[in-house]
């Protein structure tokens, strides 16, 4: 979800500061968004071979000192229901996670999905610990061949 703030998809979302909000104690920055071009969609709904671009409204609530993304609550900005899927809603929170004292990272820390179709509703809570840091080292050799 973080996405929407890369610069190459910012120009696809139109953004509104909200009024601030106090969570745990400390203040956090509301933004809210909305899709307004699908044009390199940062994702997409894969269904019998062809791609629908999913066009997410919400808010997110960002840390003003170091800019981080603590939450996003993003939903469908319309039905699609042409294609069966009545409601999509994504609400991610975010937390700092160290590898070996450095630089602090904010992944994911808990995401809750909720997708609803005529016949079924689904809800899936997901929660990301132990994340792990490695490296990859990698070696090209180029051979004229015989």
């Amino acid at each position: 979800m973080t996405l929407i703030f890369h610069p190459i998809y910012q120009s696809n979302y139109e953004f509104t500061a909200q009024p601030d909000d106090e969570t745990g104690g400390r203040r956090l920055l509301r933004v809210a968004f909305r899709q307004v071009s699908t044009h390199h969609a940062p994702s997409v709904l894969m269904l019998r071979d062809r791609e629908y671009p999913l066009e997410w409204r919400g808010t997110a609530w960002i840390d003003p000192e170091s800019y981080a993304v603590v939450r996003i609550q993003a939903g469908l900005d319309s039905s699609m229901e042409d294609v069966g899927l009545l409601r999509l809603d994504a609400d991610v929170t975010y937390s700092q996670v160290r590898f070996n004292g450095t630089t602090a990272y904010w992944l994911p820390a808990r995401a809750v999905i909720e997708a609803e179709t005529k016949r079924q509703h689904w809800r899936n809570i997901h929660v990301f610990t132990a994340y792990r840091r490695f490296d990859v080292d990698t070696e090209v050799k180029t051979t004229i061949p015989r």
